[in-house]
This record gives structure tokens, sequence and C-alpha cells, in this order.
């Protein structure tokens, strides 16, 4: 594709980015609708987050997704946020509309279509979220709307109690508690721990039900799902939720649908 002034420019923010493969996905998405984009990663310093959003605007870029550690800190700064964003408290998807910023939340429904893949029922199924972050909490909000049965433990136990104001009905623990773990039938890791091979393991695989899904949101092979793979336990990545909830930004940002079939081939 040539680059022109026509081009129009969408990307990632984070920090770090390095290991972001949603520029593959979207690039890949814009050759496949023929259309005159680009996606790109932009690793924002903690300081410079409000003026990325003021360039945004000011370079007229279309969208971005936002990733570690901005979606909850990226609501300051944007003009609107949808409903769905706003009952989460986490922005994963930013557009350009009219001039000013609009959050919506893609997280949760990706990883909803993403489990269905594995487990078509979930509801009433005890689940086990680790994390209470902007990830963490999209996953909560997926889950209670199916009617699942959620427990939260964080390794700041203050911060599991204020998603607890947020979503009645959870228990909440400190992350000590892995004994909670015992009995859950799907373990979500949503923290990020694992996105460096030297972190350790949250927990011993060992706790867990021989018949329990581990899914890691994390989508390279990390500490924790390798341990947990070796141990025979079924176990999950955080690719086919990247991807589903990559479509669904593509949907907000251009109004084309794509399926999870069309990515197939850049994984081979």
């Amino acid at each position: 594709m040539k680059i022109t002034v026509e081009t129009k420019l969408y990307g990632i923010i984070g920090h770090p980015i390095k290991h972001s493969i949603s520029p593959d996905i979207h690039n890949f998405l814009f050759n496949h609708f023929h259309m005159n984009a680009v996606y790109v990663a932009f690793d924002v310093e903690p300081h410079m987050l409000k003026y990325t959003v003021e360039g945004l605007k000011a370079l007229k870029i279309q969208g971005c997704n936002i990733t570690l550690p901005y979606k909850e800190k990226i609501m300051d700064y944007i003009d609107e946020i949808d409903e769905e964003a706003r009952i989460i408290g986490a922005v994963n998807t930013i557009k350009l509309e009219r001039g000013n910023i609009k959050g919506y939340n893609t997280d949760g429904r990706g990883f909803i279509k993403s489990l269905k893949k594995y487990a078509p029922d979930i509801r009433e199924r005890k689940m086990a979220v680790i994390g209470a972050g902007g990830a963490a909490k999209a996953i909560i909000y997926a889950l209670l709307k199916e009617n699942a049965s959620v427990v939260v433990l964080n390794r700041t136990y203050e911060k599991a109690v204020k998603l607890r104001e947020k979503f009645k009905n959870i228990e909440v623990y400190p992350l000590s508690h892995k004994e909670k773990l015992k009995d859950a039938e799907i373990v979500i890791n949503a923290t990020s721990c694992g996105l460096n091979k030297e972190d350790g393991l949250l927990f011993s695989p060992s706790i867990l039900k021989e018949d329990a899904i581990f899914y890691e949101l994390i989508y390279h092979e990390t500490p924790l799902q390798y341990e947990t793979k070796k141990r025979g336990i079924k176990t999950i990545d955080g690719k086919d939720m990247l991807i589903e909830q990559a479509l669904i930004s593509f949907y907000i940002w251009t109004g084309k649908r794509a399926s999870s079939n069309q990515l197939k081939e850049m994984f081979k």
C-alpha cells in the first residue's frame, strides 16, 4: 500500500508496547478490505498520556486501542464515554467522532465470545478472576451479564473491595486466599504477571481441579500457563480474546465486519 496524505491512521497506546500484535491484526484487516489505512504502536510514557490524547485530535488519528496501563486513566482525557465502558470503568477503544474522542470497551464482549468456544454454557459456573484492573473489570461485567458466579482475587485487596462496590454480586479476597481457587471451574488471569518471562507464579497449578480451565489473558505462553498445561489442565491463551475484541474495535471504527476465521492464516 502506498502511504499518502489520504491514508487514515489508527494505532494502539500502551507502555510497554513492543510485544503487541495488534498492528499485525488490524493491518491485515485493512489490507483484506483494500482500505487506505495503517495501524501503528505508540509507546507512551505515563506523564505524556494527556498530551498524547490532544495530539490524536490534532493529527486526526481515526481510532486507537488502549492497553496496559491506561485503560482506566485514559477516561480522564477523552470527551465522551460509551455507556458500557462507563459502567465497566475502563476504555480499550477510542474513536475520533466529529472532532471529539469517544471511548468504548470491547474487552468483555471479546472475552465472552472467545470463552464460549471452549465453554459454551457458562451460566452459574464458578469463575475466579485474578486482577482488579481495566481488563478484569470488563471480564467481570461480561461474566455477570452471563449469570456466572464470580470470585475475585487481587494482590491489592483494597482494589478488589472497590470492585465489589461497583459489581454487587461478586466475592472478593486478597490473592493470599488461594484456597478460593480450589472450587473454581474457570480461572482467569487478568493481571500483567507473566508478561515478562522472569515473572513468578501467581499460584501453584496444583491447587486447581483436574477438570478446571485456566484462561491466561496474555497471548504468549507464560510460566503459569506452561506449568498449568504440564499438569494436564485445559489452558487458553489470550490470542482468541485479542482477536475477538479487535474485530469489534474494527467494526466501531470502520463499520466493516470480519470474522476470526479471516485472521487464521495470520497465525499459521
